[in-house]
């Protein structure tokens, strides 16, 4: 599993640093994240790739759940 530094990352960097490493597998169509709140210590993203072999290629690497072209990736910060 590869761990994603999103150290200095929130809100628009966090959908920036999640969407450009995910470019490394194919095109990325949009990034939603959900941040870390006062009861989590995680973030959420939700990641849509261009299609569902570019997806298949970060589920193997940091993804948790997938429908058809998006992945919902838990971000541990």
């Amino acid at each position: 599993m590869y761990a994603l530094d999103l150290a200095d990352s929130s809100g628009p960097g966090l959908e920036k640093s999640v969407a450009d490493w995910c470019a490394q597998f194919g095109p990325v169509m949009s990034v939603k994240t959900l941040n870390r709140g006062l009861d989590r210590t995680y973030a959420v993203a939700l990641v849509s790739m261009s299609s569902t072999v570019d997806l298949q290629k970060v589920l193997l690497c940091i993804g948790d759940s997938t429908s058809e072209v998006e992945a919902l990736i838990v971000l541990d910060q």
